[in-house]
């Protein structure tokens, strides 16, 4: 099982490889509720997603992204080129741009409302976002 993420793989030659590479790599995953899907485009490919947050599998390495739509794409919120072949690293990496993004933007209110701090509880509708 474990050959079929291997570091010079692109794609992969079947469907149920695919598959099969896609539950390998949710069950290396720390969190709960990732779901996966499967495509052929020249082999096939495979994502896992959880929520907002997609990953793929490209030679030997996991890459993330955070968009509005879990599973196409929809608006990325930005683009970033970390990898890692370890998908909890990819995970926790977006987790702090997604955190650094939302400080960014809670500044840019506070300033434009021209107050000294506002406050924002993230925790109460976590569980629906992921």
């Amino acid at each position: 099982m474990k050959a079929l993420l291997h570091k010079r793989r692109y794609s992969f030659e079947s469907r149920t490889d695919a598959i099969a590479a896609a539950k390998l790599t949710i069950k290396k995953l720390n969190s709960k509720g990732w779901k996966y899907k499967v495509w052929d485009n020249l082999g096939w490919h495979f994502n896992v997603y959880r929520g907002p947050l997609r990953m793929g599998f490209h030679w030997g390495n996991y890459s993330s992204l955070l968009s509005n739509d879990a599973c196409v794409g929809g608006e990325m919120y930005w683009t970033d080129t970390f990898r890692s072949p370890d998908p909890n690293e990819v995970v926790d990496h977006q987790i702090e741009l997604a955190k650094a993004h939302v400080d960014r933007c809670l500044m840019a209110i506070v300033k434009a409302l021209g107050v000294k701090s506002i406050s924002v509880n993230l925790e109460e509708n976590y569980e629906e976002i992921f």
